[in-house]
Parts: structure tokens; C-alpha cells; sequence
């Protein structure tokens, strides 16, 4: 994982290399779950803190939330395995 501070669209770029299958949501919080289980989720909600979660069987499993989006990358890129 690279040092330093992490954004979203850093994770994309090092996700766009990741072999088909993954599943992963990223963005501003869409105000519902998932439409699909075994996914990474990282969502932007709108007092400013970051949401990480794998979500499964309808909930969300490892919750955390972070200030700092670059905390939230590392630990949505850690769900994912990286």
C-alpha cells in the first residue's frame, strides 16, 4: 500500500487493476444498502465523516467510520485485501 495520504480516486486507479469479481461501492453515502451482497463500501456521508463496511446477507459487517479519508481508504483497501 503506498505511503502517505490516500484519496478516493487513488483507490480507484489501484482498484481498476484488480482482477474481476471484486465488488466495491465507493462514493458520497447513497441513503440505502446495497443492492448486492459481498461488497466493499466506502461512502462520503454528509457531515463530512467516511463509512467503511463490507456489506453481506443484508447488513453491513465491520463497520468503521473515519474522519480523514485517507484513514478510510486504508481501511476500505484492507477489506478488500490490498
Amino acid at each position: 500500500m503506498p505511503e502517505g495520504q490516500l484519496t478516493v480516486d487513488d483507490v480507484r486507479g489501484m482498484l481498476a487493476a484488480s482482477p474481476p469479481g471484486a465488488r466495491w461501492l465507493m462514493g458520497d453515502d447513497p441513503g440505502h444498502k446495497p443492492g448486492y451482497d459481498n461488497t466493499a463500501c466506502l461512502w462520503r456521508r454528509a457531515d463530512g465523516s467516511w463509512f467503511v463496511a463490507w456489506f453481506e446477507r443484508g447488513s453491513y459487517f465491520d463497520e468503521q467510520v473515519f474522519a480523514s479519508e485517507s484513514d478510510a481508504c486504508r481501511a476500505f483497501l484492507g477489506l478488500l485485501g490490498h
